[in-house]
């Protein structure tokens, strides 16, 4: 895919199409008769197109989280 993305919910709802996420590690995950497969990892890139660190993808992550489980 060649498209902008600004998270990973976006980029989770277009591929639920085609049986396709990307869980909380960053892998590209498919499911075929309800057994979950490992099919690739995610690269994640800033607005400048520089790849982020995985370090840094985990925190942004782990905050994304905390906020969905505040707001909950």
């Amino acid at each position: 895919m060649n498209k902008s993305y600004k998270n990973i919910k976006e980029i989770n709802k277009e591929c639920r199409n085609y049986g396709v996420h990307i869980n909380e590690k960053g892998e590209l995950v498919a499911i075929h008769e309800g057994k979950e497969y490992k099919i690739g990892q995610a690269s994640f890139f800033n607005e400048k197109g520089e790849p982020l660190k995985q370090e840094k993808t985990e925190i942004k992550r782990e905050r994304e989280r905390d906020n969905l489980k505040v707001k909950k």
